[in-house]
């Protein structure tokens, strides 16, 4: 399909949503790629390489699930701190989601 570019506003608003949409796929999929690696990492016992993948995650796009991870491996190195730090920070990305009452 061919999208209209000019002329009205809103082909010129709808063709700027779908470019948004395409990046955050984008965006996602670097994500969820790096991730994928520091699972397999983190299965086959590298644990540095895991934890490189997971920040490398996290710096794409942060989510809870990619700092749970990240101080699992962290606890299994024995970095205490930097564990307490992920899961902190992963219950707070959870707080935030968390419609208040």
């Amino acid at each position: 399909y061919e999208i209209e570019t000019r002329g009205t506003p809103e082909n010129e608003a709808a063709l700027g949503f779908i470019f948004e949409v395409r990046d955050a796929c984008r965006v996602e999929s670097l994500a969820d790629e790096e991730k994928n690696k520091g699972n397999a990492a983190l299965k086959a016992g590298d644990y540095d390489e895991a934890i490189a993948c997971y920040t490398k995650s996290i710096s794409i796009l942060p989510r809870a699930a990619l700092y749970t991870n990240r101080a699992l491996v962290n606890l299994k190195l024995g970095r205490y701190e930097e564990a307490e730090q992920d899961a902190s920070t992963a219950l707070t990305l959870i707080d935030s989601l968390t419609p208040s009452l």
